[in-house]
């Protein structure tokens, strides 16, 4: 049978508990999900409370010494890789540790998945969701501009668990099965679907430890030639962001007062928002070179652009030869390790 392949970096995150149990309890098939979790608590939860232990592989961190989750997806990403058991068969799952699962979900990703790569006939399909904020029947959109209706958050949330609703009426539009799916090459981190080979064709960012990870891992699907599609209609899964970087609250585990008085959130122990890091992803976005160019690249960064409806940011950046030759010098005198 198809395994599922879960990948849940962890930092002082209080729902961990409840988002393995809400997976393995609502999964269809359980004893077919294989789960990873990278630890990175300073006070290790209690995982006597997680009902099924069978099959997840725990990754121990030090709190003050961790990496920033960039780095920490990747290097979940390699363990999962070294593991003979899993094939091009499998599927690999990415998400956070704050999630809620809705009944059957795993058996509605894979068959879901399977009729939309049939239907498009392509196999390098991958499921995410739209970044959207707002309420149901609000229009969202996602970080290009584009904007859909969509029923990504069209959840109600109260103090114990999120509802599903499949708001039937709100969707009344869709028709056909591949209506229900938006394709919009947005890779949103906290919840990606895919075939197992999404590890090996398209990969993780090695490189950084900061937090930019959907911005160059949407540019770094898209041009491995993978589609990305949203579901429109349905949430498998649902993130449940309410307290984890809430502003208002300031819970100095994730928020570190400056100098200057405000609060900046805290994304790694070592590492800071480096810069450079930026600007050498900057570089990869315009012209796919330095050290995050995408190997054997199936479609050009400028289609990127102009699929996004941002072909004046790309013509903008291209034309502007002090930035250019800005990266050029960064990216010969930098080292990344």
């Amino acid at each position: 049978m198809n395994k599922i392949i879960v990948s849940i970096p962890a930092y002082e995150d209080d729902l961990l508990i409840y988002t393995l149990n809400s997976l393995y309890e609502k999964a269809a098939l359980p004893n077919n999900i294989f789960v990873y979790v990278a630890l990175q608590y300073k006070k290790v939860p209690d995982l006597s409370k997680v009902k099924s232990n069978n099959h997840i592989t725990y990754l121990n961190y030090d709190v003050e010494r961790r990496p920033g989750v960039v780095r920490v997806r990747y290097e979940i990403g390699q363990e999962i890789l070294k593991n003979t058991m899993f094939d091009e068969n499998d599927y690999y799952l990415m998400i956070d540790a704050h999630m809620d699962f809705t009944q059957n979900w795993d058996l509605d990703l894979i068959t879901d998945l399977n009729k939309l790569q049939k239907e498009k006939n392509k196999k390098e399909i991958l499921f995410s969701k739209i970044d959207s904020v707002g309420l149901p029947g609000q229009l969202t959109r996602n970080l290009w501009k584009r904007m859909v209706l969509t029923s990504s958050l069209q959840n109600t949330f109260n103090s114990n668990s999120i509802y599903y609703n499949s708001f039937t009426a709100l969707c009344e539009h869709v028709d056909e099965f591949t209506d229900k799916f938006e394709l919009h090459y947005y890779t949103c981190c906290h919840f990606i679907f895919a075939p197992y080979n999404f590890l090996t064709d398209v990969g993780l960012d090695p490189l950084t430890h900061i937090f930019h990870e959907e911005p160059y891992l949407s540019f770094k699907t898209f041009m491995s030639g993978w589609d990305v599609y949203a579901n429109l209609s349905y949430n498998y899964i649902a993130h449940i962001g309410i307290k984890q970087h809430n502003p208002k609250k300031k819970d100095l585990r994730y928020w570190r007062k400056r100098e200057d008085g405000n609060y900046g959130r805290i994304y790694s122990s070592i590492f800071n928002q480096d810069p450079e890091y930026c600007s050498l992803m900057l570089l990869s976005f315009i012209n796919n070179t330095g050290p995050y160019a995408i190997k054997n690249a199936k479609r050009s960064a400028k289609d990127f652009f102009i699929f996004n409806n941002i072909e004046h940011i790309y013509d903008n950046l291209i034309n502007n030869n002090i930035l250019l030759n800005y990266l050029s010098e960064l990216e010969q005198n930098t080292i990344l390790d």
